[in-house]
């Protein structure tokens, strides 16, 4: 699954960057609210990690603006902000779910697998073309009743190949979806792929 995680602060967002990676997550990163609004609307995100205190504003602005254009990605607000009128205030401005910094990271991954969970419920989880099967949910492919054994590279793009209406997809468009935001991968690697 593809992240947008925005915190400004680097000593806090490579570890919990490193650990997302770590369990299998494509994480981009945006250090403020206006590389926020620029990533948020382009890519398929399964979820956004949301910090408040950001160099050019609230966080809950981008939350905001994202529920009024009817955009339905669950967003996790990461924030030192601890009162009840924040919490209240960061989900009564559309956040799925709000977590305390300083926080345990298998909290956090919780935390993420319930917001994306009610929300992949609510749409189709299973794309199948044929005998290939892929159970986005629970990050399954199969041809067949044979289980594939994948990496979440291939795994993102066999995805991606099973949601297409058939057309040809650029190599642009398929290192969009499958590097996070901090690699620059050559694109003979989908080429040659």
């Amino acid at each position: 699954m593809r992240l947008l995680f925005v915190e400004d602060v680097e000593p806090f967002a490579r570890p919990v960057t490193d650990a997302l990676v770590a369990a299998g997550y494509l994480v981009d990163r945006a250090r403020s609210l206006a590389d926020a609004r620029d990533a948020a609307p382009g890519a398929p995100y399964a979820a956004i990690l949301l910090d408040r205190r950001l160099p050019d504003g609230d966080g809950l602005d981008l939350c905001r603006t994202l529920r009024a254009r009817g955009s339905e990605v669950p967003i996790l607000l990461l924030t030192a902000r601890d009162t009840l009128a924040d919490r209240v205030e960061g989900l009564d401005a559309g956040a799925d779910d709000y977590l305390v910094k300083p926080f345990a990271f298998d909290e956090l991954a919780a935390r993420l697998r319930a917001v994306t969970r009610r929300r992949t419920a609510q749409r189709t989880n299973v794309w199948t073309r044929g005998a290939v099967s892929v159970d986005l949910a629970a990050g399954v492919a199969r041809v067949g009743d044979h289980a594939l054994a994948l990496t979440p590279k291939e795994f993102v793009l066999l995805g991606t190949f099973l949601r297409s209406s058939g057309g040809v997809l650029s190599h642009v468009h398929l290192l969009d979806l499958a590097w996070d935001g901090e690699a620059d991968p050559n694109p003979e690697v989908v080429r040659r792929t």
